[in-house]
């Protein structure tokens, strides 16, 4: 039986010291390894842009796919150039949301793989693009739009504001963000569209947040941990301490 997992990224399988540096769990690494040299398909599934995921995971390991933009992409190669599939979202989108909401969050568009801002930000992502013609950015690549409030609070508000102004999209919330797609766009629609590519017959799925729900509804076995919210726990099938307690569970199914 061909078997896949589908793994969110952030304080799922990457964490954060006490000074802010990523790290990974020697354990969980050595369980996805193990897994793929079975013959089994290990995707992230996130709701970063590429080349932000793929520059924190370095050489640490090596997924089969990236899932990003919440779903709105799906890449073989870290470089974009092996494209499985993609949903893009035309850039007045971004404009009507940044004009809109810019006083209550900074607004990151995830264009051509990276990150296109209209005002600078050193805090959350490295190699942004900064955004001064409006008319040519209408034109670029756009997957999906990642908004960082300030507060988890605020981020429920904004999700579900902009849920009400633009009905043809979809939002979700990821603790301080907000991740805007395309309609019917989701982490687990991500999953599915892998799924069904690589004929997977058995699909995990795990993550630690609201915007993963999709994820754990569209696996088959769902994972998650003890320090996720009441509302992911109750989806999940697994409440798990970490990825190698899930890929192990998933192995012996």
């Amino acid at each position: 039986m061909i078997k896949g997992l589908c793994s969110d990224f952030d304080s799922t399988l990457r964490f954060r010291d006490e000074n802010g540096n990523g790290y990974f769990k020697p354990d969980d690494i050595r369980a996805i390894e193990h897994f793929q040299s079975n013959g089994n398909f290990f995707a992230i599934d996130t709701g970063r842009p590429l080349h932000s995921l793929v520059n924190d995971i370095e050489d640490a390991f090596a997924p089969n796919a990236y899932i990003v933009s919440t779903g709105a992409g799906i890449y073989e190669s870290a470089d974009a150039k092996k494209i499985l599939y993609e949903y893009c979202i035309p850039g007045e989108i971004c404009i009507e949301i940044q004009d809109a909401f810019h006083t209550k969050g900074h607004l990151f568009c995830h264009m051509n793989g990276g990150i296109g801002v209209f005002e600078p930000d050193p805090i959350s992502f490295p190699d942004q693009v900064l955004i001064t013609d409006r008319k040519e950015f209408m034109k670029e690549h756009i997957t999906g739009i990642s908004v960082r409030t300030r507060s988890i609070d605020d981020a429920a508000e904004m999700t579900s504001a902009i849920a009400q102004r633009c009905k043809y999209l979809d939002t979700f919330q990821n603790g301080e963000w907000v991740d805007v797609v395309g309609k019917g766009v989701s982490k687990g629609h991500g999953a599915l569209e892998y799924k069904l590519i690589k004929k997977i017959e058995c699909l995990g799925g795990i993550g630690d947040n609201y915007n993963d729900l999709p994820l754990l509804k569209a696996a088959d076995v769902s994972f998650t941990f003890p320090y996720a919210p009441a509302e992911v726990q109750k989806e999940a099938d697994y409440i798990v301490e970490d990825e190698a307690d899930a890929i192990r569970i998933l192995e012996k199914l």
